[in-house]
């Protein structure tokens, strides 16, 4: 065996198995031994040149990537196809369609698309404004937004337009918003078209040198028109916010007319109306309308409580808010609400598990704890205090929120100074929290450093989290401030913005009365002042002996008012 490997050997290596390298006598037993080895005696160098050239190897292997490939198309195909047809046969909203425009608005940029996407601006801006848990019944898309693209044929085909003509085959209807602008001496004018709805037109005049102001204007009216077909009763909340009442009381009819499916909400917001008109009584009546309309409209009941605690009925207002309660049991707000009521009704302990029940709900938000502490340091109970807010405080982290309950602790052990810098300490590490940003400008206006209070607002409102409560809380805050500064042109705008947020709420009118005291307009002070105590807010809140107020607490006027509402301490 030793001989036949030698010279097996001999002959690999001259590549070429000859009688010259290997007797031909012994080629037959080297065959026969390599065979019984498993081996080829013929492989030269490890390469199979047999095997090598089997071309129905090769043709097997394109085979299986040819059906791999098959296999994912038809995949991408089959998910095209369910992405189409979920477009056909589910409701898409309304597409904005390019406007139509003269060619002077488009010569100076205002084209079709541009003019689209500013209203589509406008209404977005327009539902910001009236924010409100009510679902939003209006989708809008932009046909001048990218979509998913698809090249077909080396042709771009967007899937939008692609569902749009499937749609029409499949008898779907497409719900577009077109409009035409037109151009008449010194008028514009716009022409809406909407899906199902029947054709607006409205006009403005164009003022000399305001020309885009006074297009600007156009297309916001163009956004109203969209949102009064869509959802009239969030442009009858920015119409009430703004003072409209005539305009809003109309969206009111708008709803009851033609979508009574939304009669609740109607009501509520021609009771909030009413109730803003000064007529508590006739707003009690709508709130209860919407109340029999649909039973389980949390929000009604909420309003309702508020008013009844207006009107000095606790009882009910209580009763009222535990029903809002129970249909939004995770509600933060409505629990504090609760809270409020039944601190002021001196029912202490059901307060406290209103309050801790919040802080269950959510332990590490600083609101949970400080406003159970704010209630126990107003019944005097300091002690419990304390202990609320150190409770938070070992809760509390190296954060804007864990400085916010370091604040509320210094607070509680009188230490104003370390809690301001606590507070400014929360606000540098996040401003955009908008309870840091109220509790940071509510610690700097007590310490009279007015001009940080504004600098705060500033940088607050950049990041436009400023909402409902915290929204109302920093305007009038700011206005507070610039009054203080003696700027009161900037507090009349702020507090103005401050009533817009609820015009239901006291203390901003009592801040407008301030401005307009400061301003020296008298009876407008008096009014307005009135319009507060109306509205809940106390005369224990006013600082007596600070201006403008040390400059009327001596007038009979003045005190005939605080007794008429029974607000001596």
């Amino acid at each position: 065996m030793v001989a036949l490997t030698i010279a097996w050997e001999k002959c690999r290596k001259s590549l070429i198995c000859t009688t010259n390298t290997i007797p031909l006598a012994m080629l037959p037993k080297i065959t026969q031994w390599f065979r019984l080895q498993n081996r080829n005696p013929f492989k030269v160098r490890n390469w199979d040149w047999k095997r090598a050239v089997q071309l129905e190897r090769w043709a097997t292997g394109l085979d299986r990537l040819a059906t791999i490939a098959l296999k994912l198309g038809t995949l991408f195909l089959i998910v095209i196809a369910m992405v189409l047809a979920s477009r056909i046969f589910q409701d898409q909203g309304y597409v904005l369609e390019s406007f139509s425009v003269p060619a002077q608005l488009e010569e100076s940029g205002y084209k079709g698309e541009v003019v689209a996407r500013k209203v589509q601006d406008e209404v977005l801006a327009l539902k910001g404004l009236a924010s409100s848990v009510k679902e939003d019944s209006l989708q809008l898309a932009g046909n001048q937004q990218p979509d998913l693209n698809v090249a077909v044929m080396g042709i771009g085909v967007s899937l939008r337009s692609i569902t749009y003509h499937l749609r029409e085959m499949f008898g779907r209807p497409n719900h577009l918003i077109h409009g035409e602008i037109t151009r008449l001496d010194d008028e514009y004018a716009l022409t809406l078209r909407m899906t199902g709805y029947p054709t607006h037109s409205a006009t403005v005049r164009v003022e000399e040198g305001r020309e885009k102001a006074s297009l600007d204007s156009l297309l916001r009216r163009g956004a109203e028109l969209i949102i009064t077909n869509t959802d009239p009763y969030r442009l009858a909340v920015v119409k009430y916010q703004q003072g409209k009442n005539d305009e809003a009381l109309e969206l009111v009819r708008i709803i009851l007319r033609s979508r009574p499916q939304e009669a609740h909400w109607a009501y509520l917001a021609w009771g909030s109306i009413l109730e803003e008109q000064g007529k508590p009584e006739l707003a009690l009546e709508k709130f209860e309308n919407a109340l029999r309309s649909n039973p389980d409209f949390a929000l009604g009941y909420i309003r309702k409580a508020w008013l009844l605690n207006g009107l000095g009925r606790q009882e009910e207002a209580v009763a009222a808010m535990r029903k809002g309660i129970a249909l939004d049991p995770e509600n933060i707000d409505r629990w504090t609400g609760l809270g409020w009521l039944l601190h002021k009704m001196g029912q202490y302990d059901a307060a406290d598990s209103a309050f801790e029940q919040i802080t269950l709900l959510a332990p590490n938000d600083p609101n949970s704890w400080s406003g159970w502490a704010d209630s126990k340091i107003s019944r005097g109970a300091i002690d419990e205090a304390l202990e609320v807010v150190e409770k938070a405080e070992k809760m509390a982290g190296e954060n804007a929120q864990g400085y916010i309950v370091r604040a509320l602790a210094s607070i509680a052990r009188a230490d104003t100074a370390l809690a301001i810098r606590h507070a400014n300490t929360a606000f540098e590490m996040d401003p955009t929290l908008p309870y840091v940003a109220t509790v940071a400008m509510q610690g700097n206006y007590y310490s009279k450093n007015y001009k940080k209070v504004t600098e705060i607002f500033q940088t607050a409102s950049q990041y436009n989290n400023l909402k409902g409560e915290k929204r109302q809380q920093a305007f009038n805050l700011a206005a507070m401030a610039h009054n203080m500064l003696g700027e009161h042109a900037l507090a009349m705008d702020k507090v103005r913005s401050a009533i817009a947020v609820d015009p239901a709420t006291g203390y901003p009118y009592s801040t407008l009365a301030e401005t307009f005291a400061f301003t020296g307009q008298v009876d407008s002070f008096y009014y307005y002042l009135e319009v507060a105590f109306q509205k809940g807010f106390k005369a224990h809140s006013i600082p007596a002996s600070q201006p403008p107020y040390n400059a009327f607490v001596q007038e009979s006027r003045y005190q005939e008012l605080v007794e008429k509402y029974g607000l001596k301490d």
